[in-house]
């Protein structure tokens, strides 16, 4: 099932939850809705839910205007935070309860209740009662629930946020699996960007009630479309510095060379470079060369000072920074050691193709 809005807008008095929000959930799509609190995500998923009005534009399954349909008719299957199970049901029951309330055939029924189980793994855990249950378990029952009525579409809002780290992981790979299986078109609401790189066949960013950019994970990550979504899409490190052309920035750290630009930009522009901390070459050794050019000029070399560092046994994270304000965060992975301490000097450099360039963005709060 393919999902388009057109247009979208829905006011809650003078405030603007979602604003003239136009997007195509393509069918099969495991679609992520990203984003800060309050920017309007799961007031989209809501709307596609039908649990909201629109106040402007419409929504379309596949292309069917599904605008003005009750919520029951639209054939959704959704997952809440508090997965809202029946207490005094065991898993069966509560699996069997939207099925039964269709109307279905008694082999209908089991079937179904079978087939879901299986491929949510719950089929040992068929008579027991939501208490006797994990967190994890739990989740699974609601998201059989969901899918037991074969729904056009399924929403997921925010369903891993009760689950502890290691559950968050274990679930991740559940509800992918899952969905690889069924193919059901799939709309998740999350602020958790990890879920959304490590699981997402798309990802739209919300902001203030708005869609930033929409793309897979990897060119979210790599191919940012704003300072915000770099910002907000993992860590990144944001240099002003004024276009001197041909590809050159002036920086506080010196001049940079990128190997694209991306925009028009003109000579005496003031820009934003982007550069992610793994991206930033911490040399170790006072052999290692620095970064060349293809003439074998050192290029995007700097040196900082190392201010803190954090060590996470795969990876460590290196704040640096000089007596002005210049700080920049680096990233060191699989290090066994090294002679680094606070308040030595360190020498970087950064790959021109690590580099991504902007027109500034001076409000980088969410925006809510």
């Amino acid at each position: 099932m393919r999902v388009t809005f057109e247009g979208v807008t829905k006011k809650y008095g003078d405030f603007t939850a979602v604003r003239d929000l136009s997007l195509t959930i393509e069918d099969g799509a495991l679609h992520f809705l990203l984003g800060p609190s309050g920017c309007g995500k799961t007031t989209t998923l809501r709307l596609l839910a039908g649990l909201e009005t629109l106040t402007q534009g419409r929504i379309l399954f596949d292309d069917q205007d599904v605008t003005k349909v009750d919520s029951a008719d639209r054939g959704i299957g959704m997952v809440f935070q508090n997965y809202a199970l029946w207490p005094h049901m065991t898993v069966t029951q509560n699996v069997e309860y939207g099925l039964k309330l269709r109307k279905l055939s008694r082999s209908e029924v089991s079937d179904r209740v079978r087939d879901v189980l299986g491929y949510t793994r719950l089929e040992p855990f068929a008579t027991r009662l939501p208490g006797q249950l994990s967190g994890g378990q739990q989740q699974r029952v609601a998201l059989a629930r969901a899918m037991a009525i074969r729904p056009n579409v399924l929403l997921l809002d925010e369903p891993l946020s009760n689950l502890d780290a290691k559950l968050r992981l274990e679930m991740r790979d559940n509800i992918t699996s899952i969905h690889q299986q069924t193919g059901i078109t799939t709309v998740y609401v999350t602020h958790d960007q990890k879920e959304a790189l490590s699981m997402g066949t798309a990802v739209s960013i919300q902001r203030a009630g708005q869609i930033v950019q929409t793309d897979s994970p990897r060119q979210l990550y790599w191919k940012p479309a704003t300072p915000f979504v770099a910002g907000f899409i993992g860590e990144t490190n944001l240099i002003a510095g004024t276009y001197l052309g041909d590809r050159r920035v002036e920086t506080a750290l010196g001049e940079w060379a990128l190997d694209e630009v991306g925009e028009d930009f003109a000579a005496g522009d003031a820009v934003t470079l982007s550069v992610r901390p793994e991206s930033v070459v911490v040399h170790l050794d006072d052999d290692t060369p620095a970064t060349t050019s293809s003439l074998g000029n050192p290029v995007n070399g700097f040196t900082l000072r190392l201010k803190h560092l954090t060590y996470l046994g795969d990876t460590e994270h290196l704040r640096l920074g000089d007596d002005a304000d210049t700080e920049l965060k680096a990233s060191l992975f699989n290090v066994e050691a090294h002679h680094l301490a606070p308040d030595d000097i360190v020498r970087c450099s950064v790959r021109p193709s690590a580099l991504r360039m902007f027109q500034p963005e001076h409000d980088l709060s969410s925006g809510t």
